[in-house]
């Protein structure tokens, strides 16, 4: 059966199955490319992950992020968990769930690099930091998807980030260059758990 999936391409809807609908048969074409910064000009706007989840990650990867957010991220950690400061992660019990949504949250950015690649020709990408092939070679993107999905609520993780966004802000070993970029890489992640938690699993047939 043919339908529109969110370029307005056509494409052949695929089986039922459990796992969050990725369109992982689709081209992108150069009207589906984002040229501008993705931060401060409407494309991370609230709702716009919500309501075009692979449009809006693709947007960031078009702009220019790539695997070195994972590199962000896990600087980010390891501040919140070694910071001066008191904050919630003094606490064992914390700092082990941290370090668990933090494998998961690796994954997930590598699962959506790796839909991005797979859906947008190499000529219309931007120079790209890809993952470690250790990162993503096992695993197929829509179970990384589903399986976050499955573990980590929108409120929960959207709690996770922040959390860690203001243990970085309060640290008195923050590097400065980290504390300029904070909010936009901090929005470039939100931006990736919102559209994961937006994915809607593919409908049974009846």
């Amino acid at each position: 059966m043919l339908q529109t999936n969110l370029y307005g391409m056509k494409k052949i809807t695929s089986k039922a199955t459990n796992a969050p609908h990725v369109p992982l048969h689709i081209i992108r074409r150069i009207k589906d490319i984002n040229r501008y910064p993705f931060s401060g000009n409407g494309i991370l706007h609230i709702g716009q992950a919500r309501r075009k989840p692979v449009a809006t990650v693709c947007a960031l990867f078009d702009y220019g992020i790539d695997a070195s957010l994972i590199d962000v991220w896990n600087e980010w950690t390891d501040i919140a968990i070694t910071s001066d400061q008191e904050n919630e992660y003094r606490e064992g019990s914390s700092r082990a769930r941290l370090n668990r949504f933090s494998a998961h949250l690796r994954q997930l950015i590598a699962a959506w690099l790796r839909v991005y690649t797979r859906i947008t020709p190499e000529v219309l990408r931007p120079p790209l930091e890809l993952p470690q092939r250790s990162t993503t070679e096992s695993h197929n993107p829509e179970v990384v998807l589903a399986t976050f999905r499955r573990l980590y609520h929108r409120e929960e993780s959207l709690k996770e980030l922040w959390t860690v966004l203001d243990a970085v802000a309060a640290s008195s070993i923050t590097r400065p260059v980290v504390r300029m970029n904070l909010l936009s890489y901090f929005e470039a992640i939100a931006c990736i758990v919102e559209a994961t938690c937006a994915l809607r699993p593919i409908k049974q047939r009846a």
